[in-house]
């Protein structure tokens, strides 16, 4: 707390938006949110259910944080799921492919740089979880 205070009154100093102090103080709590390491899951080893079940993406939205800046509906941080969707005309090929890291943003490349820190976290997901991600997404156009 006294960190944030202390960060607050530094980047007022400077005369930063308020906007880029929001943004950095959640980019700082975020990096240090996934690098505590989480305890495992105490499971009991079912080899059938392993190669049925197909993880959940909104599970995983929700398990990683996604949350605190995507909203399905409305802006928060970042832009919302279905903007993201929009954008990316429902493909969920292409929203995967910005998640493994292999290609640019289209949805607000501006903010790259406050979100780089998150998507490397996702660097610890399998390929097959960031594809649940990215379908769950994709998915949101065809609401609206």
């Amino acid at each position: 707390m006294v960190f944030m205070l202390f960060f607050y009154y530094f980047c007022r100093a400077k005369k930063l938006p308020m906007k880029k102090i929001v943004l950095l103080l959640l980019t700082i709590l975020l990096n240090v949110a996934f690098t505590i390491p989480a305890k495992p899951l105490q499971q009991t080893h079912n080899p059938t259910n392993e190669i049925d079940d197909p993880p959940s993406g909104k599970a995983l939205v929700l398990k990683n944080a996604c949350t605190l800046c995507h909203h399905p509906e409305k802006r928060i941080v970042g832009p919302s799921f279905n903007t993201i969707a929009v954008k990316y005309q429902g493909n969920s090929t292409k929203i995967f492919e910005f998640l493994e890291g292999k290609s640019n943003p289209i949805v607000e490349p501006e903010a790259y740089q406050y979100m780089e820190p998150v998507i490397k976290h996702l660097d610890k997901l399998t390929k097959r979880e960031k594809e649940a991600i990215a379908k769950y997404i994709s998915r949101f156009t065809i609401s609206n």
